[in-house]
C-alpha cells in the first residue's frame, strides 16, 4: 500500500469513528435515556471506546490517543464533567489496556471473551472510581451521593451491552478477516 493509500485509509477511519461515537451520544442520551435501570444507563461511549481497543490488532498509539481524544470529549460534552477529565481517564485506561492486552497476546489466546470480559470490567470500574475521586476533589459532597447500589446496576446494566458488542464486533471482524474462497459449508 502506498503512503498515500495509506492516508486516505487512516481518514477515513477517523472519520467512521467520530461519526459513531457522535451517534452513539446521540443515542445514548436521546432515546435510551428513557431506558433507564433503577436509574442506570448504558454508557455506549465507553462501551465503543473498550471495543475499539480490545479490538484494535496493530500496536499504533496514534489510533489509541485519537480514540480517547474523541471519546472523552464525547462524555465530557453529554456529560455534566470539566472538559478534559475524561480525556485524561480514557487515556490512562486505553494504555493500560493495551499493555494488558499485548501480554495477554503473548499466550495463547484462547479466550478471547474472556479476555475482554475481564478488561471491560475492570477498565469499567476504574474509570468509575478515578470520576468519582475526581468529583470528589471537587466538590467533596459528590462521594456521599455516589457511592451505592446504583453503581453496581451501572457496571451490570453496561455488560449486557459490552457482550452484545463484542458479538458483534467479533462477527464484524472475522467476515472482514475471512479471505479465503469457501467452496463447501
Amino acid at each position: 500500500m502506498t503512503k498515500d493509500k495509506f492516508y486516505i485509509v487512516y481518514f477515513f477511519k477517523f472519520i467512521i469513528t467520530i461519526i459513531l461515537f457522535y451517534f452513539l451520544a446521540i443515542i445514548q442520551n436521546s432515546f435510551f435515556a428513557h431506558f433507564n435501570f433503577l436509574g442506570s444507563f448504558p454508557n455506549f461511549i465507553l462501551i465503543f471506546f473498550l471495543l475499539l481497543i480490545f479490538f484494535e490488532k496493530e500496536k499504533n498509539n496514534y489510533i489509541l490517543f485519537f480514540n480517547s481524544l474523541i471519546a472523552g470529549l464525547f462524555l465530557d460534552i453529554f456529560y455534566e464533567t470539566y472538559f478534559g477529565i475524561s480525556v485524561l481517564i480514557l487515556i490512562i485506561i486505553g494504555f493500560s489496556i493495551k499493555k494488558i492486552q499485548l501480554s495477554l497476546q503473548e499466550k495463547e489466546d484462547k479466550y478471547p471473551f474472556g479476555y475482554f470480559l475481564f478488561l471491560f470490567l475492570s477498565s469499567f470500574i476504574i474509570y468509575q472510581i478515578i470520576f468519582i475521586l475526581y468529583s470528589h476533589l471537587t466538590n467533596p459532597l459528590y462521594l456521599k451521593l455516589t457511592i451505592n447500589y446504583k453503581k453496581i446496576f451501572d457496571i451490570l446494566y453496561n455488560i449486557v451491552f459490552a457482550i452484545i458488542g463484542f458479538y458483534v464486533f467479533k462477527k464484524i471482524t472475522n467476515i472482514n478477516n475471512n479471505k479465503q474462497l469457501k467452496l463447501f459449508k
